[in-house]
């Protein structure tokens, strides 16, 4: 169970639907900013859950959900009316989880990113290992899939160019839609690590390199090339700092310096700083790895030692 604290413009919204005239059977809102709010959205989940109401929430085709959209909420009007508006300070991430987990195996990634930001957006403390991994696959897979499109429509856009074909627009207007999803999917994702994930993190160097490490990539798969290089630079060092609390063969550290050494060499163009760092990691690595089996063998020694003399 995590908990969740509503706005005041929430707890407004919720008191209202209380006073709602039940034997309507249907209530319409139109321009409910609550949609914009992963916060809002999750409650009117449990609200469905607590009462058996239905709700659907759709975008007014000349509004946006940052103004507004269309919120339609359907009730059984017997339950709603012994409702007393109240589900609780807690929601339970439990369905979002097994629908994150059934939209993986049906390779429904959007979905699956859908269904994360709900259980990070809800969540009080940190994430355990298993939700940070669902998240991590399904931002990967919806950031994969549109980098791959790029890649292809960047092909076909050059093989037009050479031809001299009066497709070159089309193609340039379609590779642009696609990089606009791109930017979206990761600037959603970069707002739920700022002003949640990362937050919760504190205290768990762990955690936090595991975050970082994210923010950073997202920052170098998809928005390096349209001015935030410096942005993922800066996440990248910031990660590393807090690796330090990391023993040098622990993966997460040595993952976050091979991609910070592919961010280096392949978008900033530093080969010699990529191969540096590198360098440091592996050579870090092995000389733990090398004062741990020494101490093993000496404690072994030591061991056998007591056991010859007994």
């Amino acid at each position: 169970m995590t908990g969740i604290t509503l706005s005041p413009e929430a707890q407004v919204f919720f008191k209202a639907l209380g006073d709602v005239t039940v034997d309507l059977g249907r209530v319409d809102f139109f321009a409910c900013s609550l949609l914009s709010d992963p916060q809002g959205r999750a409650a009117f989940a449990a609200i469905g859950r607590a009462s058996e109401t239905h709700f659907a929430a759709s975008v007014n085709p000349t509004g946006t959900r940052k103004s507004g959209g269309d919120c339609d909420i359907y009730f059984d009007a017997d339950r709603l009316a012994s409702f007393d508006g109240t589900f609780g300070t807690a929601l339970d991430d439990e369905d979002d989880i097994y629908m994150a987990k059934l939209a993986e195996q049906a390779e429904r990634y959007d979905e699956m990113v859908e269904y994360m930001k709900t259980v990070g957006s809800i969540s009080t403390d940190d994430l355990s290992l298993e939700k940070r991994n669902l998240l991590s696959v399904a931002y990967k897979n919806v950031v994969g899939a549109r980098r791959a499109s790029l890649r292809i429509i960047s092909s076909i856009e050059n093989k037009e160019k050479e031809k001299g074909s009066d497709k070159v627009v089309l193609v340039a207007s379609y590779k642009s839609r696609v990089a606009r999803e791109l930017g979206k999917i990761c600037n959603d994702f970069l707002e739920l690590l700022d002003k949640k994930l990362i937050g919760l993190a504190e205290g768990s160097p762990e955690a936090s390199v595991i975050y970082l490490k994210m923010k950073a990539d997202r920052y170098r798969l998809g928005l390096a090339k349209s001015g935030h290089m410096g942005d993922a630079e800066s996440a990248y060092k910031q990660a590393t700092e807090e690796a330090t609390g990391l023993a040098p063969t622990h993966p997460i550290r040595l993952g976050l310096a091979l991609n910070f050494s592919a961010f280096l060499y392949e978008v900033q163009c530093k080969s010699d700083g990529a191969c540096d760092l590198a360098k440091q990691a592996f050579d870090g690595a092995i000389i733990s790895s090398i004062s741990l089996c020494l101490a093993v063998s000496t404690r072994r020694q030591k061991v056998c030692s007591s056991i010859v003399s007994a």
